[in-house]
């Protein structure tokens, strides 16, 4: 699915009976777990039978394993910089928890709850 060259972030605070939570979402393309997939298979994270047995919601979360990028090498714009696992271990420092959702040609949404 083509996508528009521009895209919307949106980002909401609000409180809930949990605590507080920041909601980041966008409309991009979302996480292909096909990719993560092949990517997790290729650094041998995970073999082809357990990355059969997964969901799509379970391969997405990959993306949290120490090192793990979809990228062969670094750009100007990706592949830099601190990782997704990096990002979830200090939320979790802080007592709060990280949830990440995507769906394929919709968005991708990230809650972080305090």
């Amino acid at each position: 699915m083509k996508k528009p060259a521009v895209g919307k972030i949106s980002i909401q605070l609000r409180r809930s009976e949990l605590g507080r939570e920041i909601l980041i979402q966008d409309d991009g393309a979302g996480i292909d777990p096909r990719l993560v997939a092949r990517k997790a298979l290729k650094m041998k994270l995970f073999s082809e039978e357990q990355l059969k047995s997964m969901s799509a919601d379970q391969i997405i979360q990959i993306v949290f394993k120490p090192e793990f990028s979809t990228r062969d090498a670094a750009t100007d714009v990706s592949g830099r910089g601190v990782g997704m696992d990096v990002v979830k271990s200090n939320i979790e420092k802080l007592g709060g928890n990280l949830e990440l959702r995507s769906e394929l040609g919709k968005g991708t949404s990230i809650l972080l709850r305090f």
